[in-house]
Parts: C-alpha cells; sequence; structure tokens
C-alpha cells in the first residue's frame, strides 16, 4: 500500500538489489491511488523505477514530492544520470492524465543538438531502450530493431520518450550520438 502524507508519497526507500527478481522489473496492473496534481511548470525531474511498487516514479528534487505512471510520452531534455543509484535526471513540463504522464520540453526550448566536432559516432535513428544496467552500474542502450547493445556512462540530450512497455524501461525514438567518453547525446528527429 502506498502511504501519502501531506501529499507527498513515501515508499520507504525499500529497494531490492536482486536483479534475478523478474517480477520487480514488471509493471503492477493494480490502480494507482489518487495522487496530487502535477505541477504545471518547467521543472527539473528525476525519473526512476520503484521497484518496490512497480511503477515509473517522477520526482521533484527540490521537494522529494514524487508521481507514479504507467506510460510515458512526449519531449524532455535529457540532462544526465546518476548511476550509483539509477536515476535518470530531465527537465521538461509534465502533465498527468489518468496515469499517463505527457512530457513537453521546457518554455525554451530543446537543447542544442548539433554534434559537429565531436569525436565518436552517431547511432541510426531506431527505437532505443534505455535501462539501468545495477551490475556494471552503468547505462544499456538497446537498439530494438538490430538488438545491438551498447553500454555507456551517461545519457544526455533530446529525449523522444516512448514508455509503454508494461515494465522498467524508457524508449528514445531518434538516433543517437556516442562520444568518445562513453556519454550518449539524444537527438530528435523532429529538431532541425
Amino acid at each position: 500500500m502506498v502511504q501519502q502524507t501531506a501529499g507527498i508519497y513515501h515508499d520507504g526507500h525499500i529497494h531490492s538489489d536482486n536483479d534475478e527478481d523478474q517480477g520487480a522489473f514488471t509493471i503492477n496492473t493494480d490502480p494507482i491511488p489518487p495522487q496530487p496534481p502535477l505541477p504545471s511548470k518547467t521543472m527539473n525531474w528525476e525519473l526512476s523505477w520503484s521497484r518496490t511498487y512497480r511503477w515509473m516514479r517522477l520526482r521533484d528534487p527540490e521537494t522529494e514530492q514524487f508521481w507514479f505512471c504507467k506510460q510515458m510520452v512526449g519531449k524532455g531534455q535529457m540532462v544526465g544520470t546518476d548511476c550509483q543509484i539509477g536515476r535518470m535526471y530531465m527537465r521538461c513540463r509534465a502533465q498527468m492524465v489518468g496515469e499517463q504522464v505527457f512530457l513537453y520540453y521546457p518554455k525554451e526550448g530543446a537543447m542544442p543538438q548539433d554534434t559537429t566536432g565531436m569525436k565518436g559516432q552517431k547511432l541510426p535513428e531506431s527505437h532505443w531502450r534505455l535501462c539501468y544496467h545495477r551490475a556494471g552500474r552503468d547505462w544499456r542502450l538497446r537498439n530494438e530493431r538490430t538488438g545491438d547493445l551498447t553500454f555507456v556512462k551517461d545519457y544526455v540530450g533530446n529525449l523522444a520518450v516512448n514508455w509503454k512497455d508494461q515494465g522498467s524501461h524508457v524508449f528514445h525514438d531518434g538516433s543517437v550520438f556516442l562520444d568518445d567518453s562513453g556519454i550518449a547525446h539524444f537527438i530528435d528527429p523532429e529538431i532541425t
């Protein structure tokens, strides 16, 4: 049962490090309890999968308030990750409709995505699966069309989010530039 205190959900920070428990990575089909509305402004968000409740979690790092969702689509600025604890950090506006979150670029727009002069390689436009690799304390980037798997140190860039897999993965629909330091830069194909 999710506890709510003064509009803030708490999960007791109970997390298992047992990757063998695959049930922790499939979505909980129970209805999400009532939640307060999401703030209607551009914010910095922490994004993670709750293995306790088996829902995606958006957290406001300033207030520590968080919200759960079962689906996420839209666009946002991926500003980085924390590979020690498996968190992604985004800057965007968010709107909750039922149990689905829609993301929108901040009012100032998308991040610059020109990779001219950067050393590395551009990966093709595809349906990319993003996933925390707990054992290696790094991140996976999997091309869902070819099955190619790459391990990276960090995610940044313009994320075209599509998360509807009923599991603990977030997807990027676009291309990726992988720089020589192992950072994946997301490129939104709709931005020219």
